[in-house]
């Protein structure tokens, strides 16, 4: 074969063309449109439900009950009783001091006029002695002015030997009490 011979293109081999057949005559199903059924409550579920909720609910009220009996403590016959006190004019610790119950009270008291008659900051947070974690962060945090010049801070769960680290600019004072 000469190479230089122009080359006539193959013969196309004709394939019938393939059609499908029809697809069969089935009709497709149509969606429910009617409303939806309403389900009846079960009333098995609906007594063992209002069971489980009565008793969770007397659970609840129970330990409730116990909890609170707990944490009541005969006050007719005990007096807060104040069994330290410290003053300061400015930011400080107290001396170490021993708090025997578990629940004690800070009375606290603050002078706006030391301060310039201006008020101020007092932030005082009840720490432990032997480490020097801080037991109660932010005890008692106010300012000190003409309308806020004492109060009362219960103090929970903290035993043992404590001291108040006390932030201020002006005077305070503040009497431990405890129940006795």
């Amino acid at each position: 074969m000469d190479p230089y011979q122009p080359t006539q293109p193959p013969a196309h081999t004709y394939y019938p063309s393939f059609t499908p057949p029809p697809p069969p005559n089935v009709p497709l199903p149509l969606p429910d449109m009617s409303p939806p059924k309403k389900k009846k409550p079960k009333k098995i579920l609906t007594v063992i439900n209002w069971i489980l909720g009565a008793i969770v609910l007397v659970l609840a009220l129970s330990i409730c009950g116990v909890l609170s009996a707990r944490g009541n403590v005969n006050t007719t016959s005990l007096t807060w009783t104040t069994t330290h006190s410290f003053k300061g004019n400015s930011s400080g610790e107290t001396a170490t001091f021993h708090v025997s119950s578990n629940d004690w009270r800070l009375h606290w008291t603050c002078q706006p006029s030391s301060f310039d008659g201006m008020s101020f900051n007092v932030i005082m947070n009840v720490v432990y002695a032997s480490d020097g974690a801080i037991a109660d962060y932010a005890a008692v945090n106010i300012i000190c002015d003409d309308n806020v010049r004492s109060g009362t801070t219960d103090v929970h769960n903290v035993s043992g030997d404590v001291y108040i680290n006390v932030n201020s600019e002006g005077s305070w004072a503040i009497d431990i009490q405890e129940l006795e």
